[in-house]
């Protein structure tokens, strides 16, 4: 110990305290939680879906305290994101009320705890199989020079610029016909994800300043919330941020955080008053303008919050709207009710449509869309939607749900480990440049880490993150390029010039 320094005594004090940490919050979130849930759950969920639940968020937070060698940062980046979301769509929602008035066929204590514990049951096979084929750890870290690594200050800028030019033009798309003739491609050659998560890891990795870049991204998201009231487009803006920091292992910004809660809690509740005003604006056949959002927006606000019209308990509401949305646990306890019983199992049949995602439209100009076919036949089959009602409402299948579906419980836990196999096999793909790997795996996190649809919807993003891939490095070599080009005419100039003297 005597050639060892205090301060490097100090260093690796703190390292052996951090996993301390750690561990206590794990135990500590998980028994309040499961107090909590305990007390508070619904009758229609049982002990065993509480421990369900209970194991998903002890996941999420042991990922986030797991301290991944070098390596392993993806697969950690993926276990944090599946088991987040299968705590926070499925786990969560066992301390709400279930109405069951609006349920389609009569609940069962058996059916809605088998919701949570097969969403937890499938993402626990799928991390299993992602680690079996995910890159192994690295014995030893290779150094970066961050000179040569990330997108130069041009690029960051032109790929900022018309990436969120592509999103705000899709997201304002009402009809087909104004819908480009190359489909989604420009999306995705330009996935805004995989642009926002390049532009945070160039600024942590580099200090090369990439804040402008970043604020076109989150400047286009606003608009179309703006607009729109999709409070969803700015919160993965945000997510895709986020993401990129864990995934590098460095602190979250806290004011991002507050930022992105606050607005949640403040505007959440307002929206729907302004998509009500919004709709009977454009019944006349007019655009909305600017001031008319602003006042849309205000007004809403005011009714919600302030004054005497303000709404008793704006905070509560908005929070249990963001749960309902999530809660797809009636569909998969609808499913279990049903299959078995009233329709067999499928034994496959509804994977059949995922080689037909993979042909491109212009190849194929009459391929089914998901209303009338890909999607509705199955929940008309499931009896969740008529005809006539497909028109109006469709629903998500959790993938979970669609596994036992087609083969029972065996399906779990196969359909997700071999799509885990596949995901972690994937991860391998990631380039060498670290921001470039960054954009490639938060990419493959959101695109592949979660299970609220049917595999036909998911199934056909492999290409795309194979795609961000190959991608990501070519960004960051452009203008990598550009400069060694330029250094290397440069330096030919110097030489003629020395061997002339």
């Amino acid at each position: 110990m005597a050639g060892i320094s205090a301060s490097r005594i100090a260093h690796l004090s703190a390292s052996e305290r951090r996993p301390r940490v750690g561990i206590a919050i794990v135990l500590l979130s998980a028994l309040a939680w499961t107090v909590l849930a305990a007390i508070q759950r619904d009758v229609l969920y049982d002990g065993l879906a509480v421990v369900s639940s209970t194991l998903a968020l002890a996941g999420a937070l042991s990922f986030f305290f797991w301290q991944a060698p070098p390596g392993r940062e993806s697969f950690r980046l993926l276990g944090i994101f599946v088991a987040a979301q299968t705590f926070l769509s499925s786990g969560l929602s066992i301390i709400r009320r279930v109405d069951t008035g609006a349920l389609p066929s009569v609940p069962s204590e058996a059916a809605f705890s088998f919701a949570v514990e097969s969403s937890v049951a499938f993402a626990g096979a799928f991390l299993v199989g992602a680690f079996l084929t995910s890159p192994r750890a690295k014995k030893v870290e290779e150094p970066v020079d961050v000179n040569a690594i990330g997108l130069t200050p041009f690029v960051a800028l032109a790929l900022a610029v018309i990436a969120s030019v592509l999103v705000v033009q899709g997201a304002l798309t009402t009809t087909i016909d104004n819908v480009s003739r190359l489909g989604t491609l420009p999306q995705l050659v330009f996935n805004v994800t995989l642009v926002s998560s390049m532009l945070t890891a160039t600024w942590i990795l580099t200090k090369r300043s990439t804040r402008l870049p970043l604020a076109i991204v989150l400047v286009g998201h606003f608009f179309i919330t703006f607009y729109t009231s999709m409070l969803g487009v700015v919160v993965f803006a945000i997510r895709d941020i986020v993401l990129a920091y864990i995934f590098l292992g460095k602190k979250i910004p806290k004011l991002l955080l507050v930022a992105v809660v606050g607005g949640i809690l403040l505007f959440n509740p307002v929206k729907m008053l302004f998509r009500q005003q919004a709709a009977d604006r454009r019944s006349t056949g007019t655009a909305l303008t600017f001031d008319q959002a602003v006042s849309f927006w205000g007004e809403g606000v005011d009714e919600v919050w302030t004054g005497s019209n303000k709404r008793s308990r704006p905070e509560h509401d908005a929070i249990d709207s963001a749960a309902n949305r999530l809660d797809y646990n009636w569909v998969a306890a609808h499913i279990h009710a049903t299959v078995g019983r009233r329709i067999p199992f499928e034994m496959g049949g509804t994977y059949e449509d995922i080689p037909m995602m993979f042909v491109p439209r212009v190849l194929y100009p009459s391929k089914p869309i998901s209303f009338g076919y890909t999607r509705t036949r199955w929940l008309i089959k499931l009896g969740l939607v008529t005809r006539r009602s497909a028109e109006r409402v469709a629903f998500a299948v959790p993938a979970s749900a669609e596994a036992y579906w087609n083969f029972g419980w065996p399906g779990i836990f196969g359909v997700g480990g071999l799509l885990g196999m596949a995901v972690g096999g994937l991860l391998r793909m990631g380039p060498r440049d670290p921001v470039a790997r960054t954009g490639f795996a938060v990419t493959l996190v959101v695109s592949l880490g979660q299970f609220l649809d049917m595999l036909v919807w998911v199934i056909p993003l492999f290409g795309s993150v194979a795609l961000a891939g190959v991608l990501s490095s070519l960004f960051c070599r452009l203008g990598r390029l550009r400069i060694r080009t330029r250094s290397a005419t440069a330096s030919a100039q110097q030489l003629a010039v020395a061997r002339e003297r």
